[in-house]
């Protein structure tokens, strides 16, 4: 079984120095990963990093982080399931008195393929808006690390969007020397068509 990695990390600032997202590596891996086709195996999303050290960890105060948001989504169409890359921004703010974490993602993309279910019909491309999406987590005590919910706050109507019941979760943690980034991985779903992907922000 073929099995490839994808991996993404966050571009240097102007002036060639590394800014918060270079604290931060995410991409996918896959396992018979062809094209536009989700049929051929799993997919899966990680991240690593420069995770903050628990001695440096802000208790107090709030920072807001702003960055990219990428993922993949599957939607069974005319009897395949079809798979499109979807992008876009995101946007959090960390309280760390409380330890809440509450976000959005906004201006999401997807580009993909799509079948009219012929057999001799190749997928053709498409591109469109996506969901918005919102977050709310929370810091686990003592940690550099938080999970929580995702949820979606925007329906449009195209065949790779997610219907305005989908739901999901976000695990994520803290990088960089004082906690200048956050990055996670996520999760979502309608019950019928679902969506994994990651964040990569920076304050």
């Amino acid at each position: 079984m073929n099995t490839t990695i994808y991996v993404y990390h966050g571009p240097s600032s102007s002036n060639g120095s590394p800014d918060a997202l270079s604290y931060i590596a995410l991409g996918f891996w896959s396992a018979g990963h062809n094209n536009n086709s989700a049929q051929n195996g799993p997919v899966g999303v990680f991240l690593l990093g420069y995770e903050t050290p628990l001695s440096a960890m802000p208790t107090t105060g709030q920072g807001s982080y702003s960055g990219q948001v990428f993922g993949l989504v599957y939607a069974p169409i005319n009897g395949h399931v079809m798979e499109a890359s979807l992008e876009g921004m995101a946007n959090l703010s960390a309280d760390f008195t409380s330890g809440k974490i509450a976000g959005a993602f906004t201006g999401i993309h997807y580009d993909g393929g799509y079948t009219d279910g012929t057999a001799n019909q190749p997928a053709q491309h498409v591109v469109g808006p996506w969901n918005d999406v919102s977050i709310n987590a929370a810091i686990a005590a003592g940690s550099n690390r938080f999970s929580g919910a995702t949820a979606v706050t925007s329906a449009p109507q195209n065949p790779f969007s997610l219907a305005g019941s989908a739901t999901g979760h976000v695990d994520g943690a803290f990088f960089g020397p004082a906690a200048q980034a956050v990055g996670a991985v996520w999760t979502l779903s309608d019950g019928t068509t679902s969506a994994i992907g990651g964040i990569a922000a920076g304050r």
